[in-house]
């Protein structure tokens, strides 16, 4: 079931029956307001009230009565729809009512509305629903980091769905995704993959968009979860690996015939994201033959590009900013990575790491001047920017530089210890890094 539709309705409830049994060919619960099978107005109290609660978005057909006017009861229950739901998930259709009738209130006027005429009821109710169903495609609006910082406002939306739902399918499936995210940046890897496997058991038939972004939300921790850790090094394990690439790789097939827009161009980026450092880690596997490490490094790198490909595309969106930032981070490193196991030219390397640095330089100076983000998170940024500066030393030919980027690091690893924080495998990477370019 793709969402609970209220259905209010002024004058006649015809439009609205019809339009209830339209949406419930598509699998949408369509409840029409109050006193559904009358004809005499809408019944204002606590069953439209509950009603109401019980719904995700609001439909409201405006029609005169016999007398001329609109009825006030349409109005309370406009007013309630609004302070419960977003603005965009309210859909106004004016029927029989010239745009310019100066006894329309202004409160659903202008951008809220369409206009219709009744010259056959059915007709009518079919395009009204066909315009409904096109504006379920909605773009979350907010900033993409914004959206990672609020783990737990994601996780109640989860948690509270099925019996009381406050966003389309669409729109929850855009907040799945970086639900995944936000739980690696919280360091919430366990219970989040917890929340979102119970989610997944509560759901009936769910649209294409949930269903592949809560298997890609699953399969981005389950992936993570499964890193083995030396001292030096991360890398997984065949198995791991295999149903992890098998997985992602029809999730991209699929993705990839989709509709473009900025939902489906960030499924690619976190698919694409999570082969390539997979394939990566794979390939530092000590038992990987060879041959196949350099295959999978190669197909990391033709990933990677694909990636920063789109991650062009979505910065064309100020709400994506930061957070493109992030992954374009990633990969510069990513790929930097790759080119070092396939022992490519300095030059080449240098440039990918220093296009991380700059990356992960731009969003540690935004976020810790701003204070807007989870402390945890801004300890995350802070930790991979140094690191990233500490991967630069062994290629940077300026000594000056060198040494002052070297002292910055070491003064970031006595910050770590004087706040007795968990020392993570990048922390002694950075840490690694320091010693191996001393004098």
């Amino acid at each position: 079931m793709k969402g609970r539709i209220f259905i209010a309705w002024s004058g006649t409830n015809d439009i609205a029956l019809k339009v209830k049994d339209y949406l419930e060919t598509q699998d949408y619960t369509g409840v029409v307001g109050g006193a559904a099978r009358a004809t005499t107005g809408l019944f204002v109290g606590h069953t439209v009230l509950d009603e109401i609660n019980h719904c995700n978005q609001a439909i409201f057909i405006v029609q005169k009565k016999d007398n001329g006017n609109i009825s006030n009861n349409l109005m309370f229950e406009f007013g309630y729809s609004l302070a419960k739901f977003n603005s965009n998930k309210i859909h106004v259709f004016y029927v029989d009512i010239d745009q310019n009738d100066d006894t329309i209130p202004s409160d659903i006027q202008g951008i809220w509305a369409d206009y219709y005429n009744t010259k056959n009821c059915t007709d009518v109710a079919k395009t009204i629903t066909e315009k409904f169903l096109s504006d379920q495609k909605y773009i979350i609006p907010e900033d993409k980091m914004s959206v990672v910082n609020n783990y737990y406002g994601i996780k109640d939306l989860l948690l509270h769905y099925t019996e009381s739902p406050k966003c389309s399918e669409y729109e929850l499936a855009q907040y799945i995704l970086f639900f995944a995210i936000a739980s690696y940046m919280h360091t919430n890897e366990k219970e989040a993959l917890a929340c979102l496997q119970d989610f997944t058991k509560r759901l009936y038939n769910p649209s294409k968009e949930l269903a592949l972004a809560a298997s890609l939300a699953i399969c981005y921790i389950e992936t993570l979860s499964c890193i083995q850790k030396t001292a030096e090094t991360l890398f997984l394990k065949k198995e791991d690996f295999r149903t992890a690439n098998r997985k992602l790789g029809n999730m991209a097939e699929e993705v990839e015939l989709w509709e473009e827009d900025d939902f489906s161009q960030w499924l690619l980026v976190i698919i694409y994201d999570v082969i390539n450092y997979a394939q990566i880690l794979y390939a530092s596997n000590p038992d990987t033959k060879p041959e196949r490490r350099e295959a999978y490094l190669r197909e990391s790198i033709n990933y990677a590009e694909n990636c920063l490909a789109i991650c062009d595309k979505l910065l064309m969106s100020p709400q994506n900013q930061h957070f493109t930032e992030l992954f374009k981070a990633y990969m510069y490193r990513n790929l930097a990575t790759a080119h070092k196991m396939l022992n490519s030219d300095d030059n080449t390397i240098r440039a990918l790491l220093s296009s991380s640095y700059k990356m992960r330089e731009s969003l540690w100076d935004h976020y810790n001047e701003a204070q807007r983000i989870n402390a945890i998170i801004l300890e995350n940024f802070e930790m991979e920017y140094f690191l990233a500066l500490s991967e630069e030393l062994e290629y940077m030919e300026d000594e000056l530089d060198r040494d002052d980027f070297k002292e910055e690091c070491e003064d970031y690893i006595l910050r770590v210890q004087a706040a007795n924080r968990e020392k993570s495998h990048f922390i002694h990477k950075i840490e690694l890094n320091i010693k191996n370019n001393e004098d």
